[in-house]
């Protein structure tokens, strides 16, 4: 990928300049004006420059040199050949290396090829992750230009103003910048606008009570690091509270991860609910039948880019129900692509991190997109403090307001 710098006498010629020379898939990346004209820094894929990009993809321990890479292949296609080498080498003992990045000479070592097909999937999730990045940037730069354009036309009350520009500032998504200035232009400057913008927003999200009279099994994903964990023991030390400890049982299930059964055995002691571990369907099983008797039964899972796991854990268990975990601060791209995968149909989201000075307005576009209800918020690092239930309203107009003291 290159930048390139466009000068012209406005913001239409610079973009039909751009259309001109590099076509509709340029991405720009910065709009300004620049000794009386329009400047405009446009990034452009360069195909002979793919290979080196992905370097730091390299998931074998030798970077290996592709034969031959024809004139045609795109950034998607580069990518695919470096990280599962689809391209067609010339046959050599060189081809029988493993994406381990094993030797050929190796043949008297025994190869775990359980864990050469974790690797496999590890290297696909990256890999299909990238794409929905780049993706969800050109969408999203293509909505920021007509964005741009439309806002040029558009009566925003200047004491409006400020909001919007605050609201650009903190990485709101284009589609719902645009239904903002859209609320703000026809709001009286009088009335309560952040309230108004927040319950007109509010409409197009969902909200589900998961608290009251929880039970039943109820099984938490979500992305490493996104406080996944963290959010069930909140959840297993409230209804701990109210059913007591005897009610509940926590089930960690093919959660492989260095600490984590440690960690998981620390937060339940705190709440003195029972934990157990299940690696396989068949144990988790037995463990079901042994628990017939609990009200409620949280199980916690490793990370939800384990999708063989994962999708394998909510075929076996069609009643469960299922809570996404995502963090505040979490991509559109990543939050989408969780949403939008038709196997899981999560019950809830439960948002987390959503810290001081967090606007978790990616996640609220993808769960306007996707239609799925919220939950729960949590901001808090402890255990013992709850997670609280929050409808869409009141997520939104708590950022407003902190956006209102931060910025304007």
């Amino acid at each position: 990928m290159e930048l390139q710098r466009i000068l012209a006498k406005d913001s239409r010629t610079a973009m039909d300049q751009v259309n001109n020379l590099y076509g509709k898939d340029a991405l720009v990346v910065s709009n300004k004006r620049a000794k009386g004209k329009t400047e405009l820094i446009v990034a452009i894929d360069l195909e002979t420059d793919s290979e080196s990009v992905l370097k730091d993809l390299e998931v074998q321990g030798e970077c290996q040199k592709l034969d031959s890479i024809s004139d045609n292949l795109n950034f998607d296609q580069v990518m695919e050949s470096k990280i599962f080498k689809t391209t067609n080498d010339s046959p050599s003992e060189s081809a029988k290396t493993t994406l381990l990045g094993s030797s050929p000479k190796s043949t008297n070592r025994d190869i775990d090829f359980a864990a050469e097909d974790r690797e496999r999937l590890k290297s696909r999730e990256i890999v299909d992750l990238v794409k929905q990045e780049l993706t969800a940037m050109r969408h999203e730069f293509k909505l920021s230009q007509r964005l741009e354009f439309w806002s040029d036309t558009h009566n925003v009350p200047e004491e409006v103003q400020p909001l919007i520009d605050a609201l650009n500032r903190t990485g709101m998504p284009a589609p719902l910048q645009s239904l903002v200035s859209d609320i703000a232009s026809q709001v009286d400057i009088s009335s309560d606008i952040i309230g108004t913008i927040a319950d007109s927003l509010a409409e197009s999200l969902s909200h589900i009570e998961i608290l009251d009279e929880m039970g039943g099994v109820h099984i938490f994903g979500g992305s490493a690091g996104s406080g996944k964990t963290l959010s069930m023991m909140k959840v297993a030390h409230q209804k701990a509270n109210e059913y007591g400890a005897e009610s509940l049982a926590i089930i960690s299930f093919s959660d492989y991860r260095f600490g984590a059964w440690s960690q998981s055995q620390l937060l339940a002691s705190q709440a003195g609910v029972d934990i157990y571990r299940a690696n396989s369907l068949e144990v988790l099983d037995q463990l079901l039948l042994e628990l017939d008797d609990r009200r409620l039964i949280l199980i916690d899972t490793s990370s939800i880019g384990d999708t063989s796991s994962f999708n394998a854990l909510i075929e076996h268990l069609p009643i469960a129900q299922k809570h996404l975990v995502l963090a505040a601060d979490a991509s559109e791209g990543s939050a989408m692509s969780y949403l939008s995968e038709p196997l899981k149909k999560w019950d809830s989201v439960i948002i987390t991190k959503l810290e001081n000075r967090t606007f978790p307005w990616s996640v609220v576009s993808a769960l306007v997109n996707y239609k799925v209800p919220l939950s729960l918020v949590s901001s808090s690092s402890l255990a013992s403090e709850a997670a609280l239930s929050a409808t869409g309203a009141e997520l939104i107009k708590s950022s407003l307001d902190q956006l209102t003291t931060s910025f304007v």
